[in-house]
C-alpha cells in the first residue's frame, strides 16, 4: 500500500467521521441533548443496566450518568426497574416513548446517510461494510 494514498485514504476517513459525527448530533440533540443520546442508545441495544455499568460502558463518571439519566427518567424515555431477586439492585431500562422517540431519530438520521451514500452500488455497500467491520474487529 502506498502510504501517499493511505495518508489521502485517512485524511478522508476523518472528515467523513466529523462531518457524520455532527449530522448525527445535531439529530439526537434536538431531544437528546449531550451523554442523554449515548445512555438511550445503550440500553436500547443492551437492555437494563445498573447505572455503574452504563457509567463503564460509556466510560462516565456515576454523576455524569445519574444527571443525564434523571433528565431522561423525568421525560418518560427511561424508567428504573428493581431487580425481581435483590430489590437494592436498581436497573435503567428504556421505556416505550423512549424507544419510540428514538427509532424516529435514527429513521430521521438513516434517510440522511442513504442519501449520503445513494451513489454507492450494492457491492460497493458489502465491500466497505467488509472493510469497515474488519477494521473495527481488530480495534477490539
Amino acid at each position: 500500500m502506498q502510504l501517499e494514498r493511505f495518508i489521502h485514504f485517512e485524511n478522508t476517513f476523518w472528515d467523513l467521521s466529523v462531518k457524520a459525527e455532527r449530522l448525527w448530533k445535531a439529530i439526537y440533540e434536538k431531544t437528546f441533548p449531550g451523554s442523554q443520546s449515548h445512555i438511550i442508545m445503550l440500553l436500547q441495544r443492551s437492555g437494563p443496566l445498573k447505572m455503574s455499568e452504563i457509567a463503564e460502558k460509556l466510560q462516565m463518571t456515576a454523576g455524569a450518568i445519574t444527571i443525564a439519566s434523571d433528565h431522561l427518567i423525568e421525560n418518560d424515555y427511561i424508567e428504573r426497574q428493581r431487580d425481581k431477586n435483590d430489590r437494592r439492585i436498581i436497573r435503567l431500562n428504556i421505556t416505550n416513548k423512549g424507544a419510540s422517540q428514538l427509532a424516529e431519530l435514527q429513521l430521521e438520521g438513516r434517510e440522511k446517510m442513504l442519501s449520503l451514500f445513494d451513489h454507492v452500488s450494492e457491492e460497493q455497500l458489502i465491500m466497505m461494510t467488509d472493510i469497515f467491520q474488519e477494521a473495527s474487529n481488530k480495534l477490539k
